[in-house]
């Protein structure tokens, strides 16, 4: 009984101590001055553009409206919510601020789902996590879809029902329309999820109703062609069905490994059957596999995600951690958690010998440890033009909006022509 009531008195401080540090989260990045987001003068740029300079000739010899990028508008849906209410660069900055607390609160509730309460302590390093990875190198309709994934994760461990099939419905419109990459993740962890559940037997039916509305999504995603030249090669590969066919069973429309991946993680979950590792384990065995799938072997050096790879495994792995797993199957997880940090570090050395932004970017990746996340985000974001040129090295802040020195593409919204 005392036991009972010593765990829940921790367990109580814990979540105090989190609320705390989310908060703390939510204001270092709201007043920050150059917030680390390298698409964040583009979406105040949008918003200028969709609702009050539209017809400005300045504005338009730089965007032009682009709607067919359907799956990257989830910030600018919500700008046009807050910026007709309040000044446009505060509202943006209280999307900033929505989407940490969304991180936070989000897997700090899958924890709880997992658990039933708060078991681990390591919870309260989700914060600095949030802080340090994923919004100093991300992009802000990423960050916002991987604040949405642990919430739509969080339903979907919930007893199938007719509520529950509206609510796996509405959270993959909501993750496709703000990330595809992040709505990719769902799509898996969600197959995963469904396949090791011990409790009740899937029906064929509720299989093939699950693998039908991701090929609807990965079909409309196909669909609609952008003027990036990444989906101009999509759309011509349309032509070669058995490509089509091949890259919508893996989710994996970009990556030559996805073919290979998906095998992978069929293999795990022959091999947890075979040797009987639970079900938490296979979840994340899957989820890492998600991650390698988003990001070819976690090693596309310079690339966008390679930077985040290790920030979501371990808020996955700090949010599905539970008392209950073996020793072997503690020790399968910090194994990878090592493996993904040992080549990852190697990366980002090899990077900080290449071109600034590389190396403005594996530099910030280096900070591994929780203790420096805060110190080096505040000194990346107080800089006044080595910030900026680090982050922004082809943009002119001018007044309130980033304008680009030379034609490139914005993905959202908007483009140029």
């Amino acid at each position: 009984m005392e036991r009972s009531n010593d765990l829940a008195d921790q367990s109580l401080f814990t979540s105090r101590v989190f609320w705390g540090l989310t908060c703390v989260a939510v204001v270092l990045v709201c007043s920050f001055s150059n917030p680390g987001f390298l698409d964040y003068p583009n979406h105040l740029a949008r918003f200028y553009v969709m609702t009050r300079d539209f017809q400005s000739p300045f504005f338009q010899s730089i965007y032009e409206t682009n709607f067919r990028l359907l799956p990257n508008i989830g910030v600018d849906l919500l700008m046009f919510g807050f910026g007709r209410l309040i000044e446009p660069s505060i509202a943006l900055r209280l999307v900033l601020g929505t989407i940490v607390w969304l991180q936070c609160s989000g897997f700090y509730k899958l924890h709880l789902a997992r658990n039933g309460r708060i078991i681990s302590p390591l919870v309260l390093l989700l914060p600095m996590t949030a802080v340090s990875y994923s919004f100093v190198l991300g992009f802000l309709n990423f960050s916002l879809a991987f604040g949405l994934l642990p919430w739509a994760l969080v339903s979907v461990m919930r007893p199938r029902s007719r509520k529950w099939w509206l609510s796996l419905f509405g959270w993959s419109t909501a993750l496709f329309f703000c990330h595809f990459f992040a709505w990719i993740i769902f799509a898996y962890l969600t197959l995963i999820w469904l396949f090791t559940q011990s409790s009740s037997k899937l029906r064929r039916s509720e299989i093939v109703t699950v693998f039908c509305l991701f090929f609807a999504f990965v079909a409309l995603y196909k669909l609609s062609p952008s003027s990036t030249e990444e989906s101009k090669i999509i759309w011509s590969s349309l032509s070669d069905k058995f490509k089509f066919v091949v890259a919508t069973f893996v989710f994996g429309p970009f990556w030559k490994p996805a073919t290979g991946l998906f095998f992978l993680l069929l293999s795990v979950l022959g091999l947890g059957r075979r040797f009987g590792i639970s079900r938490d384990t296979k979840i994340l065995l899957g989820a890492t596999t998600a991650l390698f799938l988003v990001c070819p072997m976690g090693l596309s050096i310079g690339g966008n995600f390679d930077a985040r790879i290790p920030a979501i495994f371990f808020s996955l792995l700090l949010s599905l951690s539970t008392v209950k797993s073996s020793k072997f199957e503690q020790r399968v997880v910090v194994g990878l958690g090592c493996m993904i940090t040992l080549i990852h570090l190697t990366a980002c050395g090899i990077a900080m010998n290449r071109s600034n932004v590389e190396g403005a970017r594996a530099r910030a990746v280096l900070t591994l440890l929780p203790a420096n996340s805060v110190v080096s985000v505040m000194s990346l974001n107080t800089g006044q033009s080595t910030h900026r040129d680090l982050w922004f090295p082809n943009y002119n802040m001018v007044q309130f909006v980033g304008v680009p020195e030379k034609p490139m593409h914005i993905q959202g919204l908007f483009s140029y022509p």
